[in-house]
């Protein structure tokens, strides 16, 4: 029997920058048999994923 960890789970929703690829678009060149390989997304480090915590209850975001 697992016991659950006290932290809350979050959610993951598709990355934006990406579209949950883990790539960002690159627009291949004309030439056949040329490929450019782009390097992982930064935003979910090539996941195509980003995991959302859930705010605790009362916090507005202000950055106080």
């Amino acid at each position: 029997m697992k016991r659950a960890k006290g932290k809350e789970v979050g959610t993951e929703i598709e990355c934006p920058e990406c579209d949950g690829t883990g790539f960002p678009q690159v627009r291949q060149p004309v030439q056949p048999g040329r490929k450019i390989y782009p390097p992982p997304c930064k935003r979910c480090l090539g996941k195509g994923r980003i995991e959302t915590t859930p705010m605790p209850r009362g916090h507005r975001g202000l950055g106080v």
